[in-house]
């Protein structure tokens, strides 16, 4: 038996899909959006998939004679289940009760991924795990269940809402990216760095738009870079040009744990430079009344980037290439 599970775009849906993923193992994974469901379906009359299984995507009332048409012809040849919230079944009645027969509708209150075990034969332990993740990227109250289900799941839904960001800031339509994410959480594999290093707060208005070829080759090679641990890194650009947000996307791609601390070397005084640089000891002038940590210690695990390096004092700048 050939499987294919296509999802809808929202992290719920991945954790659905990824709970029927470690169902069946071998299953291929496909995405669509609501607009364009009765147009991709299409596809599937004649490929080599006994069963297609249909996740979250939501029906409109503006394509349902398609929908239909489509369903009715992928249906006579193989075996479809569509799982949708009742509330995303946006159809009127008459079309309604036509659509209806091909559809697992899941009640307000009830997630897909319960609908999803109680009709396939899921995994305990998987499904305990997604059904957590699921409902914690569906909550919207704090009582004592969340934070449960917060403590259970927070790697792991850190390490979604991470992953799901950055793809849709870095690589939108690479769905490698996203089949790869929802196979690490089918079969419980992300690994111990991914989960403890995935930052869930990304800025997502710092960002590279637009899609020249120049800009998309500068996105690669900040994705480069960041493969490597340690690297010094010099970013040249004009004044308003973007440097910060290339700094802002290279500490975010590097998963480091630590925070970005952004240094403005223009118009400080060597003195305070080196100070606010690599920190003074007690007593080391007259206002130093304890020790003070540097920025550099204080990023430790983290990133410095100073803007503006080739206005700070020459001295400064002899000791930093030093450091």
């Amino acid at each position: 038996m050939k499987n294919l599970i296509i999802s809808a775009h929202k992290d719920t849906y991945y954790t659905a899909t990824a709970l029927l993923l470690s169902t069946f193992k071998d299953a291929d994974l496909n995405f669509t959006e609501a607009d364009t469901i009765h147009l991709d379906l299409p596809a599937y009359v004649d490929s080599a998939y006994d069963n297609i299984y249909i996740v979250g995507v939501r029906l409109k009332n503006d394509f349902s004679g398609q929908i239909l048409a489509a369903l009715k012809a992928v249906s006579a040849k193989k075996k479809v289940k569509w799982y949708v919230m009742s509330s995303r079944f946006d159809v009127e009645d008459a079309d309604r009760k036509l659509i209806e027969p091909y559809l697992i509708l899941v009640p307000e209150g009830k997630t897909i991924t319960k609908s999803i075990c109680e009709k396939e034969k899921c995994p305990e332990e998987a499904f305990k795990r997604l059904d957590d993740l699921y409902s914690l990227c569906e909550a919207r109250e704090e009582g004592k269940s969340y934070k449960e289900k917060l403590d259970n799941t927070k790697n792991y839904h850190d390490y979604l809402r991470h992953e799901i960001k950055m793809y849709w800031k870095w690589e939108p339509g690479n769905i490698e990216i996203i089949r790869d994410i929802i196979k690490k959480l089918a079969f419980n594999s992300v690994p111990e760095d991914e989960l403890n290093s995935a930052r869930p707060e990304i800025d997502e208005s710092r960002v590279l738009s637009g899609k020249s070829p120049n800009i998309q080759d500068l996105r690669k090679k900040i994705g480069k870079i960041t493969k490597y641990k340690k690297v010094p890194v010099l970013i040249l650009g004009e004044s308003g040009s973007g440097k910060e947000i290339v700094a802002n996307m290279l500490h975010e791609a590097s998963k480091r744990k630590g925070e970005l601390i952004p240094v403005n070397c223009a118009g400080l005084s060597p003195a305070l430079t080196e100070s606010l640089l690599f920190g003074y000891v007690k007593g080391a002038f007259t206002d130093a009344k304890e020790d003070k940590k540097g920025i550099f210690a204080e990023a430790n695990g983290g990133t410095v980037f100073l803007d503006e390096i080739a206005s700070m004092d020459i001295t400064v700048q002899a000791k930093l290439l030093r450091f």
